[in-house]
Order: structure tokens, then sequence, then C-alpha cells
């Protein structure tokens, strides 16, 4: 068994949670694919992902970091209604 840590889940909090280490190879497949579509985002002057509470000013080339991309990130952009910045979400 792995240990994943899920970040605001249901009612926005935190969770840790197991799964097999069978999918592991799996899990690193999707992540490769995954993994060029921030890289074109940000190619094409997008890429940067929502960050919670204060972080984007704590750390602030981290929205464009692999290690902050969604791992089921949305088919398209779109346009936050807060901000008005156009970025690719997560799948709901």
């Amino acid at each position: 068994m792995s240990i994943s840590t899920v970040r605001s889940g249901k009612g926005d909090k935190d969770r840790i949670t197991t799964f097999s280490t069978a999918m592991m190879p799996l899990l690193q497949n999707h992540l490769q694919k995954v993994k060029a579509i921030p890289q074109q985002d940000l190619a094409d002057g997008f890429g940067a992902v929502y960050l919670p509470y204060a972080l984007a000013k704590k750390y602030p080339n981290a929205e464009r970091e692999w290690g902050w991309q969604y791992v089921f990130p949305a088919r398209s952009l779109s346009v936050d209604p807060l901000s008005g910045v156009t970025r690719r979400h997560h799948i709901d």
C-alpha cells in the first residue's frame, strides 16, 4: 500500500488515503501523459493553476511548477470568474 494526501476534498478538507502499489505504474503512466498539458499551456502563455490562500504570494513561481498542477486536469482552459485569469482547472 501507498499513502497519498488528497488536498481540499469534500468539505474543503485534506484527507490521507491509501492505494495499492499495483496502481503505481498506471499512475506514473497517466502523469507522464498529463505533464504535457501544462507544458503546452505554458508555451501558449497560460499554465498557471489557482493556489489557495496566500500561497501564490509566498511562492510566486509555484503556480506554474509541475508539482502544483492537477492530476486530473480539465480538457480546456476557462476564465476564472473571480480573478478573470484564463487557466486550466481540474475535473470535478
